[in-house]
């Protein structure tokens, strides 16, 4: 035999050796994992449904009780135990056949992104199958080709090794992303680069990532985002009720503030695939994320907020109606922890509660734990959290850290919800694991439904009909200019907590302007962790003596407020922003009022009255810096004795 062949018969070996080895592993790893309580709770909680066969899952879970402890023992003392090791693969496939017989998976068809990873399967994350590679990134910085990537259909999802058949797989290696079923289960959107001229006078081709929609069946391939803008990229789809479309879009021309421009921000807005008008309804400092449609009809998704916060932990679930009005906090303002979620999905019986990615800024990109949120219970910290999952009796601690879920173990991604206790969801369980597609529950149980060496699997969605939400008719007025604010008592909520009543007398308004693409950030000069956009004064209006205001803004501006007193001093700052939708009326209880307060309307001074038009500062608007606003003073104060040849000054 020749060395060459030598060669290569001892590499083969070394793979199969190797593949072999890690089998074993998994095959431990998992056992370890194998939770008699959480199953026979899931047996109970599946008991009473007419479709489930309670004598063969407890027959399976006897079988499960009287080897687990002893193999797991067997395999301590001895990992190489073939007879044991085989033992492990019987408590396996009998825990798999319980809670894979479980009556939601009736439809016995998933649909998912395949990525095949090669030998980066088991050390890969998720931004090596097209998600972004760090937190604070949108799709739009994510490499257009290079993959080897498909949609595809899971089906026979009770086999040891269900099937697979291909919906649609790229020509060139392009990437595929955030995909999202319609609730007639019929067809799905996903995102995927389109090849666009950028620049005739260079014949340049550039592509860039766009919206497109296929049937289940593989057919009817089709652009949705079909706007003849070529500098323009979409991500995040979502269908609405009334037939049109949300993404994010690269429409604001921002960036990134701590990059100095240079990765691009993403916001939402909404399109009419009709008549393909586009309208953009948020105007954030930095990205948003993960929208989704809420069962009553309004919108949830991330938003990251930059605006003289702390930087880290500032991305914060929002809702708002599909046109944008009514946007209010859902979950995490004012709060450091989660550092980010993402992902949310409502549970479809429970019209209060959601399941999201908890992850960090940096480190790991788009997973991390698990969490079931109320926020009924509270919104800020770990107040609404229900439970982690798979971690039911482990109180979840609101960790203030950056890297919030380096070195955690198992990793999630993009979880849905079957109904409001069990969940199929991306998973890599330990380190040294695949991504595979598992069913997973609120009892603790976390079952393996596919993974294939080589390979990860990402964004599991049933192939099976749901309720289409309630469809909200825009409010917004198309060509006004302004929004109307009204504010009942400014001194209710935590925001003003412990100012004496009739101390605010104005309120200063002050619109951001961000970083645009490729611009000097204002950090260099302003500090690293102190606010990086510019503030342009827009003037004041008065607050009447009950506490109550009534004004008008400019749409479609992100509009913070700050209380005044009777010598014009800021007694507070609204370190954040809200943005009115063209003829909108704002209303709000007070300054930063807990969102779980009923409102009480009540008569109040400015309710009988018109908005106010705001009383621009002197000079017209203009922005708040040091030449304008404290240069004067020292001028005035202090330049008569300390300035130039002064002996005072020696």
């Amino acid at each position: 035999m020749s060395f060459k062949k030598i060669f290569i018969f001892l590499f083969i070996v070394g793979c199969m050796n190797t593949s072999y080895s890690q089998s074993r592993k998994d095959i431990v790893e998992r056992l370890s994992w194998v939770n008699i309580e959480a199953i026979s709770l899931a047996i109970e909680d599946m008991a009473s449904a007419s479709n489930f066969d309670e004598a063969v899952a407890k027959s399976n879970l006897k079988y499960i009780h009287d080897n687990l402890k002893s193999t797991i023992s067997e395999l301590k003392s001895n990992p190489n135990n073939d007879d044991a090791l085989e033992v492990a693969k019987q408590i396996l496939a009998k825990k798999r056949a319980i809670l894979l017989s479980n009556p939601v998976l009736d439809m016995d068809k998933i649909v998912a992104t395949r990525f095949t990873l090669g030998d980066q399967a088991r050390t890969a994350f998720t931004n090596k199958m097209c998600m972004p590679f760090s937190n604070y990134m949108g799709l739009i910085d994510v490499p257009h080709s290079g993959y080897n990537a498909e949609i595809c259909e899971l089906y026979s999802l009770k086999d040891t090794q269900p099937k697979r058949r291909t919906i649609f797989k790229p020509k060139a290696g392009e990437g595929l992303a955030d995909l999202q079923m319609h609730w007639d289960a019929d067809r799905i959107m996903f995102a995927m680069p389109r090849p666009m001229v950028l620049d005739a006078f260079y014949n340049q081709e550039y592509p860039s990532w766009h919206i497109y929609e296929i049937g289940v069946d593989g057919e009817n391939l089709k652009l949705v985002s079909d706007i003849n803008e070529p500098d323009l990229e979409f991500a995040d789809p979502c269908y609405l009720p009334d037939g049109r479309v949300l993404f994010t879009t690269n429409i604001g021309y921002n960036g990134i503030p701590c990059e100095h421009g240079e990765r691009i921000i993403m916001n939402l807005a909404i399109y009419d695939p009709k008549d393909k008008s586009m309208r953009k309804i948020t105007f954030d400092q930095d990205g948003n994320w993960s929208p989704t449609v809420l069962l009553n009809g309004r919108i949830m998704y991330t938003r990251w907020e930059y605006t003289d916060l702390t930087h880290y932990f500032t991305r914060i679930v929002m809702h708002a109606n599909p046109d944008g009005t009514e946007t209010k906090a859902l979950y995490g303002s004012g709060s450091f922890w989660p550092t980010s979620v993402y992902d949310m999905q409502q549970l479809p019986n429970n019209n209060n509660r959601f399941v999201g990615i908890v992850s960090g800024h940096h480190g790991v990109p788009r997973s991390g734990k698990l969490i079931l949120f109320d926020p009924s219970k509270g919104r800020k910290e770990a107040d609404g959290v229900v439970q982690e999952i798979p971690f039911k009796d482990r109180k979840v601690e609101p960790v203030i850290k950056d890297r919030l879920v380096d070195g955690v173990w198992p990793q999630f991604s993009r979880p849905f919800p079957l109904n409001d206790k069990y969940f199929v969801v991306t998973c890599k369980p330990h380190k040294d694991a695949l991504w595979g597609i598992y069913l997973v529950d609120v009892f603790d149980n976390m079952t393996l439904v596919v993974e294939s060496e080589g390979d990860g699997y990402l964004t599991p969605i049933p192939v099976k009909k749901r309720k289409m939400p309630a469809s909200i008719p825009d409010r917004i007025v198309k060509g006004d200019k302004e929004a109307s604010v009204f504010i009942q008592d400014i001194y209710q909520g935590e925001g003003l907590r412990g100012v004496p009543r009739g101390t605010v007398k104005k309120l200063r308004l002050f619109a951001y302007e961000y970083v645009y693409l490729k611009s000097p950030s204002d950090f260099d000069a302003l500090g690293v962790q102190s606010g990086w956009d510019l503030k342009r004064v827009l003037g004041e209006v008065d607050v009447e003596s009950d506490g109550s205001a009534i004004f008008k803004v400019p749409a479609n501006t992100p509009i913070s407020i700050q209380p005044l007193d009777e010598d014009g001093n800021a007694i507070q700052w609204m370190r954040s922003w809200f943005t009115a939708m063209p003829g909108e009326f704002v209303s709000c209880i007070g300054c930063h009022e807990d969102q779980n307060m009923i409102p009480i309307p009540k008569r109040t001074i400015a309710s009988a009255k018109k908005p106010a038009k705001i009383t621009p500062p002197k000079g017209g608007v203009r922005p708040f810096d040091y030449e304008l606003e404290i240069q004067p003073l020292l001028d005035r104060n202090c330049v008569s004795c300390h300035g130039g040849d002064n002996e005072l000054l020696d």
